[in-house]
């Protein structure tokens, strides 16, 4: 029986039998009748339910909720509740058109310091008398206090505490992990997260998603890039038409228009990287290369493609030097191409002519047209 840890025989007939401990001061004994008196046979049964059974046997001896299924069930509340709460505000505010009011503002108010206060005193927190004049004395009105009690003594506590709040955490929980809760200690554990989570939530509700996401984008930009969209280098000295502007006559002289002069941005110092549009092209095609899902060899060649009709067409290579007007123009332009262009190896080559490009385009491969 060495070679078949698991298989066991008493009177005659073949048991499988395995101990397990899920608890620190407790062991089972798990034992199953293979009915059976051959030694054969047991031994297929035995090797069969032993390796059947180790998926649940690492889960019955585990007692505790790892750190990457904490992240994954943190990450679903936090997720699942912000996402809520903002579509319920940006409906009542952009679709509805109700300004929030001040039961709303207590509401909003009280939800948050519950929260706060089951996570520093557990689900049997209260709001006591010398509590209440504790926060009255700090500022609080009568009527915040009142909302607070409310939320905590009949909805949150009530909800933490009964068997449906705890299934539903089980439920998300097996959701996101793709196991079950075992034992009292990881019920708890499974608790203390998810109050931390809503209370992390909450937080995080304060910001509108649209206002973190400009936060995010204006944190990439220079407000002098935004605001200007420019800089020229001024001569120290004025030019005539200047200095005609300025001078203490009677009536000016007719100012000629300045013929537009397209001004590259300039890079930061520290920045290296190429701006054309072939070598953001490429440094996309070889970070897509590196991410999880990868990139197919045809779609970096279709990507190259579009970099170089859009190069042909607009007539600029440097991406930092884009506006608008060129993207309209592109886009006038591949309505006017045929459906079959883009598939014969000539149109890589050829020159197109429903857009000739501007004379003296230099492009990435040193091909210049005239």
């Amino acid at each position: 029986m060495t070679a078949l840890p698991h298989l066991t025989r008493r009177d005659g007939v073949y048991y499988w039998r395995r101990k397990v401990r899920p608890l620190s001061t407790i062991i089972c004994d798990i034992r199953v009748s293979l009915r059976t008196t051959d030694r054969v046979r047991a031994a297929i049964l035995s090797r069969v339910l032993s390796a059947e059974s180790e998926p649940i046997m690492a889960a019955l001896e585990q007692s505790r909720i790892t750190l990457a299924e904490a992240r994954q069930y943190l990450r679903h509340v936090v997720k699942s509740h912000v996402t809520v709460d903002h579509d319920l505000r940006r409906d009542l505010r952009f679709i509805y058109g109700k300004p929030p009011c001040e039961i709303e503002r207590q509401i909003v108010s009280g939800i948050n310091d519950a929260w706060d206060i089951l996570a520093e005193q557990g689900i049997g927190a209260t709001i006591s008398e010398r509590v209440e004049q504790e926060m009255i004395a700090a500022g609080r009105t009568r009527a915040e206090v009142g909302m607070l009690r409310l939320i905590l003594d009949s909805h949150f506590g009530p909800l933490l505490r009964s068997h449906v709040g705890a299934a539903r955490r089980a439920a998300a929980f097996e959701e996101v992990n793709g196991r079950r809760i075992n034992g009292p200690r990881e019920e708890a554990q499974l608790l203390e997260l998810h109050i931390e989570g809503m209370r992390a939530a909450r937080a995080v509700a304060a910001t509108p998603p649209a206002r973190a996401l400009a936060a995010e984008v204006m944190s990439q930009f220079g407000p002098a890039r935004i605001a200007f969209s420019c800089d020229v280098e001024r001569p120290d000295t004025q030019t005539p038409e200047i200095s005609a502007v300025f001078a203490p006559t009677t009536a000016a002289p007719p100012i000629a228009a300045a013929t537009p002069v397209e001004v590259q941005p300039t890079e930061p110092a520290g920045s290296d990287l190429d701006p054309s549009i072939t070598a953001v092209i490429d440094r996309m095609i070889e970070f897509k290369r590196h991410a999880d899902e990868g990139l197919e060899d045809k779609t970096a060649r279709q990507y190259q493609a579009f970099g170089t009709l859009l190069q042909r067409i607009i007539g600029k290579t440097d991406i930092r030097s884009l506006l608008q007007s060129d993207l309209v123009k592109f886009r006038a332009t591949l309505l006017k191409l045929p459906k079959s262009f883009g598939k014969s190896p000539a149109d890589h080559t050829e020159l197109m002519r429903w857009m000739p490009p501007p004379a003296g385009i230099v492009y990435h491969d040193g091909s210049i047209f005239a």
